[in-house]
């Protein structure tokens, strides 16, 4: 115990070392594996802060009996001591999770370290869990890994030598309290978020095949077929399709344009001007013919699987001095074809597997011009075709203003822990200083 840091008065330092008991996993043969007994967890079976239970090995129960010292506990830390750079979040050295209820039992495998709470220490293990998912840990583990570049780890001496701030317990008790409040709230938000993917995937199917149809567009298609009102065409027939080949350069006697590159449209279902595009340059004519307007539909031409390929993201406005750049390709509806309709049609899986059976490659897979106007697709009327864009865009506006909130409340979480568990912030069970 020292005070090598700014704290409270009523705080201690300790070095992590010497609040912990811990106990290394253990080199289990692969040959022992099984379909059924007791789980072995290995670092590829953890996530960025749990375990997929699903992906576990088994040994026998008689074997894991052998190896009880090894079993989980509900409440333990558990840090991986291999993997790459702190940086890569899943795969990183120092990851750090806590275990469940679940995993209560389960066998760690080498690589990985359990630590528990000193008996001489008062320690609540969820205050020692958020002190090393706090980014001052993983700062700590960044400045001591060895290895190359695609696989680092790091000695228990190194990750014991850690300074971990410690407040009196009820303190601890009531900055895990807060804390957690934080995290049910982001768990809640992202159960929504997967609630209206969910209804967004069915909708999908259900709405863009017609076996469900607005009320005034006809009867719901026949299993296996589509509505009679409906059309089959191909690509080619309802867009014109632009390939562009600008690229990020920039050079002096071009005009400053904004390029909507291939990560704005793998990353996003819909382009705005509110993305952040990088700057770059263009000739007039490029100017002229990749210029983004309202309803074009972007598509990825290039990846590295073919399952990959054709993303589609959709402009909403037009976006004056934004220019689609290189491996990408402009669908620009003609006449009585919806952008918007066209757009969710796209990220079907039928239809998405149709681009993957026509991309050329080996190592890296591409789309032609000539193969990506004949892919076949259907269409409904333009108002029904309005009517089904508009459910679908709606619901995708929901899940953007989930997803933001649970940024948001991700990054309130973030701020609170630098505080609180350095006791900027002190809380309502401390002492006054």
């Amino acid at each position: 115990m020292f005070k090598a840091l700014d704290l409270p008065i009523s705080w201690d330092a300790h070095k992590l070392g010497d609040i912990i008991t811990h106990q290394k996993g253990y080199a289990f043969n692969s040959s022992d594996f099984q379909d059924s007994g007791t789980k072995v967890v290995r670092i590829s079976d953890t996530t960025d802060s749990s375990i997929n239970l699903d992906s576990c090995p088994c040994v026998s129960h008689e074997l894991a009996k052998q190896f009880e010292r090894f079993a989980l506990k509900k409440g333990d830390v558990v840090i991986s001591t291999v993997g790459s750079r702190p940086h890569l979040i899943d795969s990183a050295v120092g990851k750090t999770i806590r275990i469940n209820a679940a995993a209560e039992g389960c066998l760690l495998n080498q690589n990985a370290v359990i630590l528990r709470p000193h008996s001489t220490i008062v320690l609540d293990p969820q205050f020692l869990y958020l002190s090393l998912i706090y980014r001052s840990f993983r700062s700590h583990i960044e400045k001591l890994v060895r290895g190359n570049a695609n696989q680092v780890s790091i000695t228990l001496e190194d990750i014991f030598a850690y300074t971990v701030p410690l407040p009196p317990l009820a303190e601890q008790k009531k900055i895990v309290a807060i804390l957690s409040s934080w995290d049910r709230a982001i768990e809640l938000t992202e159960k929504l978020i997967e609630a209206k993917q969910t209804l967004k995937t069915g909708l999908m199917e259900q709405l863009l095949t017609g076996k469900r149809r607005f009320q005034g567009f006809g009867p719901p298609a026949k299993q296996g077929e589509l509505p009679e009102d409906w059309k089959w065409v191909v690509l080619g027939d309802i867009t014109q399709a632009i390939f562009s080949n600008v690229d990020k350069k920039t050079y002096s006697d071009e005009t400053p344009v904004l390029l909507c590159n291939y990560l704005d449209v793998y990353n996003n279902r819909y382009i705005s001007k509110h993305l952040d595009f990088m700057p770059a340059t263009a000739t007039g004519a490029e100017i002229h013919k990749f210029a983004l307007k309202a309803e074009d539909v972007i598509i990825t031409k290039d990846s590295e699987t073919p399952e990959d390929i054709a993303n589609a993201a959709t402009v909403l406005e037009d976006l004056l001095g934004v220019v689609c750049g290189y491996h990408l390709a402009i669908l620009r509806p003609h006449a009585g074809v919806s952008g918007f309709y066209l757009g969710q049609l796209l990220m079907l899986p039928q239809i998405r597997y149709q681009f993957s059976k026509v991309a050329n490659g080996v190592t890296r897979f591409g789309l032609n011009f000539s193969s990506v106007v004949e892919i076949p697709l259907w269409l409904p009327s333009y108002d029904e075709q309005v009517k089904i864009a508009k459910v679908l865009m709606k619901i995708d506006h929901e899940i953007d203003a989930l997803l933001l909130l649970s940024n948001q409340l991700k990054e309130q979480k973030r701020g609170l822990m630098q505080k609180l568990l350095t006791g900027q912030i002190r809380v309502e069970a401390a002492s006054r200083v």
